[in-house]
């Protein structure tokens, strides 16, 4: 996907037809929007979204009123104003156009009455020079190029998107991640699959025996009551990302505080060594079990090991191991008729039953070669019987060192919250108090939460225990057999396109891992490696070889952050693409990726003069295609420098205003100097000004 041009008429602040070219040239593939705080560059950027989407960015304001204001004023009673935004772009060869319209009627008050809400239209021309249009289809088209679930890393506000680091933004990014494995598929396989199932154990509930449907029946209740739980589990992560939301609120605002700031950034570092900590003693917990499970019958092999090497010895010392006449020995002279001594073995004689007698006193080959390795193994049990104890001692007493430093930073916090709560600001009490308000609330979310999960956990048991029941159960009639088999292949398939879709959203986690660690390391100078974990949140931990451990981030980082994960994101889909079309993507799981633009408004605003460079050297590199708006005060100087030669075409908004006391500004770029905010006898509005158009 390569956006062309946008037009827009009468759309928020930009009056009448206004149309922005952008570049399009792999070499130049920046386009950079100039303009002040309010004159219209968030609005650009919502442009995009709403043209493609009808979605607007979380810090728009008034969504719903999109037509200019001018042009509503100069409006007569009864007449229709429209806002539509027309966005061009190619992909695969096709020239698409993406036409979005909202049409409002003013009455005689004055008040609007919708016409057309945000009606669009697609029309493309294909390789062959033939038109198409898509009004029914329009939403459709428009996925299949980018994913609306995608959209929202690819067109942003840079002040907001260090968003995608807070904890609410963890289950969008899961799913964002799977929405770039193109694993749409494997969703709705598993969910046409489960659906089919449902219907097929119905089928196998009316041909069965009563017994077949009394299993059913509790099957249908086990799963809606799991479901119902799966709700709550849901609901009570929510609760507790609100929580931690509000109790880092809490946490901000007490160390904006001169009476309790030092306490504050103590108690974060505290509450970081709390956090390994835990870990500490889950991770020393896990390894117990874990050998415990694996190894703990070596606690009751003592003494048949002993046993063993006892009994070994025994038959060593009375010469039966190893034996002096071998079987094999014995049965060779009864088969040639012939002893050693030269005596006939006839059966049925003495001379043969006394030698036969030989053959059931000798070993046979294999037994004696079993008792020859005995001892070694049950000496072998014996050490690793110590080694097991020596290890459970160690690592016991790890965990009691680790759970001694747990209560010693518990006792610290704990000092803290009273120094805090007794102090003399009543300010800071208060907070304190909300603070520890919200503590107490997160643990009867975490007590609440462990305990749904518990049952959720007995519920897939139960489950699983009732489908094999109905798999067995015998079938009256072959129909009913028939069904059963069916349900029992739905039931296979499932299970198959969710370890799919497990492997291969694990697969593609961790290459973004790979490629946000390589990204940020290139933007950032601090020693500090980000994580994208097994949770899909995105975090920043101390450099490797130093404590392992999540840093307290700046906006500006947390900004950083951000935006290689949107780079990471770009490049991967960019990589998938280019595989497919090599391939020829035929397969079912074959993602098509995609080259996507990075759409991207005030990408500076919180970032020093060093990140500002950093940034802007990286940005042209996170996707095929850069659009970027920003004030005068973000885009010049170092930024620009950066930036420069990547930049291919260049506009400003020019913001009228009828403000009276107006200074009018102007904004010096290296082609000359371009009218920044001017006067305006006619209301408010939005100009956009072509700087430079470079091929």
């Amino acid at each position: 996907m390569i956006l062309t041009a946008i037009e827009l008429e009468n759309f928020r602040q930009f009056r009448g037809t206004q149309r922005l070219e952008l570049s399009t040239s792999p070499d130049r593939n920046v386009t950079v929007v100039y303009g002040a705080n309010g004159a219209g560059k968030t609005s650009l950027l919502n442009a995009f979204t709403w043209a493609l989407y009808r979605a607007c960015s979380p810090g728009f304001e008034q969504p719903d009123h999109l037509i200019n204001e001018q042009a509503w004023a100069e409006a007569q009673p009864g007449d229709d104003v429209a806002a539509t935004v027309t966005l061009e772009f190619e992909h695969e060869g096709r020239r698409y156009s993406v036409r979005r319209t909202t049409v409002d009627r003013k009455n005689t008050e004055g008040a609007a009455s919708r016409v057309k809400d945000a009606v669009v239209s697609v029309g493309f021309i294909d390789e062959d020079g033939e038109h198409h249009n898509r009004d029914d289809t329009s939403a459709g088209t428009i996925n299949e190029v980018l994913p609306e679930r995608l959209h929202r890393f690819f067109f942003f506000d840079g002040e907001r998107i260090e968003q995608l680091v807070k904890p609410d933004a963890y289950a969008e990014i899961e799913q964002a991640i799977k929405g770039i494995l193109g694993l749409q598929v494997v969703e709705n396989a598993i969910k046409h699959t489960d659906e089919a199932r449902k219907d097929l154990e119905r089928e196998l509930r009316d041909l069965g025996t009563d017994e077949d449907r009394a299993l059913a029946d509790e099957l249908a209740q086990v799963r809606t009551k799991r479901d119902e739980r799966r709700e709550t589990v849901a609901q009570h992560r929510r609760n507790l990302t609100a929580l931690e939301d509000e109790r880092q609120v809490v946490g901000d605002r007490l160390a904006q505080l001169a009476e309790a700031a030092t306490l504050q950034h103590e108690r974060e570092e505290l509450e970081r060594d709390l956090e390994e900590s835990e870990k500490s003693i889950r991770a020393s917990r896990t390894s117990l079990s874990d050998h415990i499970a694996r190894k703990g019958w070596l606690a009751f092999a003592a003494g048949l090991a002993q046993q063993t090497s006892a009994v070994f010895e025994e038959r060593r010392e009375r010469g039966e191991i190893p034996s002096d006449l071998k079987r094999q020995f014995v049965e060779d002279l009864l088969e040639r008729g012939r002893c050693i001594c030269g005596c006939e073995l006839t059966p049925d004689t003495d001379p043969y039953s006394l030698v036969a007698e030989w053959r059931e006193r000798a070993v046979h080959a294999d037994v004696e070669a079993a008792w020859t390795r005995l001892p070694a193994l049950a000496e072998g049990t014996l050490t690793r019987r110590k080694e097991l104890y020596s290890y459970l001692h160690e690592t016991l007493a790890e965990l009691s060192r680790h759970r001694e430093g747990r209560k010693r930073i518990v006792d610290k916090l704990s000092a803290i919250s009273d120094s805090l709560r007794h102090g003399d600001s009543d300010t800071v009490k208060e907070l304190e108090e909300q603070r520890e308000r919200i503590g107490a609330s997160i643990t009867e979310q975490q007590r609440l939460l462990a305990r749904a999960e518990v049952e959720i956990e007995g519920l897939d048991e139960r489950e699983r225990t009732l489908e094999r029941e109905l798999e067995k159960a015998r079938a009256e009639n072959e129909r009913a057999e028939i069904a059963r088999r069916r349900v029992s292949v739905a039931r296979s398939g499932a299970s198959i396109f969710r370890e799919i879709l497990d492997l291969r959203t694990e697969e593609v986690r961790e290459q973004l891992d790979r490629r946000i660690k390589d990204l940020y390391s290139k933007i950032s100078f601090k020693a500090y490696v980000p994580l994208l974990d097994a949770s899909f949140r995105l975090d920043l931990r101390n450099a490797e070889g130093q404590r392992s451990a999540s840093v307290a981030k700046s906006t500006g980082e947390n900004q950083i952050l951000s935006l290689t994960f949107v780079g990471a994101l770009a490049e991967h889909a960019r990589d998938r693409y280019d595989e497919a079309q090599r391939d020829g993507g035929d397969g079912l799981l074959t993602f098509q990726g995609g080259v996507y633009p990075v759409v991207m408004d005030s990408p500076f605003g919180s970032l020093d003069l060093n990140y500002q460079q950093r940034v802007a050297e990286a940005i042209p590199h996170l996707a095929p295609q850069v659009v970027v708006f920003v004030s005068q005060s973000q885009g010049l100087g170092a930024v620009q420098e950066q930036m420069g030669p990547r930049i291919s075409r260049e506009y400003v908004i020019d913001f009228h205003t009828p403000k009276e006391d107006l200074e009018v500004e102007t904004i010096t770029l290296r082609s000359g100097a371009y009218p920044y905010i001017s006067r305006s006898t006619a209301g408010e509005r939005a100009e956009l000004i072509p700087v430079r158009t470079t091929p």
